[in-house]
């Protein structure tokens, strides 16, 4: 069930891009970071989607781990660009939730990503380079 508090939590969550171009970003906070990374690989939009701990149920390491491996072939399967990407809980009441962030993905394909995962959210970036919370479910 989404709560007001687990609302709370997906907004005020670290992100990080665990690749070269590593870097951090919050929701609602601009990122000259994503201007930079969306010229350098030619597109305007990406969104953070996590396979972890569906519904924010928690869910053990091994089958998280699945999940994501599973998440990752079929983004190689459609052939989407997207950068290993984690969210923490600044908190420390959540375990980090590893997800991609996919590029030059549209909001429609992104959510619905999102709900053939069973998550809440995502994180969806445009090109004004504002990361936003789309609730999904």
């Amino acid at each position: 069930m989404l709560t007001t508090e687990l609302i709370k939590a997906y907004l005020n969550a670290n992100y990080f891009i665990l690749e070269k171009e590593q870097f951090k970003f919050q929701i609602g906070a601009y990122s000259k970071d994503f201007e930079n990374l969306f010229k350098q690989y030619n597109v305007n939009t990406g969104s953070f989607i996590s396979a972890y701990n569906p519904r924010s149920q928690p869910t053990i390491q091994i089958q998280n781990k699945d999940k994501h491996r599973r998440f990752k072939n079929r983004l190689l399967k459609d052939s989407l660009h997207f950068l290993e990407a984690v969210s923490t809980d600044p908190l420390g009441n959540w375990p980090p939730e590893y997800g991609f962030l996919v590029l030059g993905i549209n909001k429609n394909k992104a959510i619905q990503f999102g709900i053939s995962l069973c998550q809440n959210a995502i994180v969806y970036i445009d090109f004004k380079a504002v990361p936003e919370l789309i609730l999904v479910d």
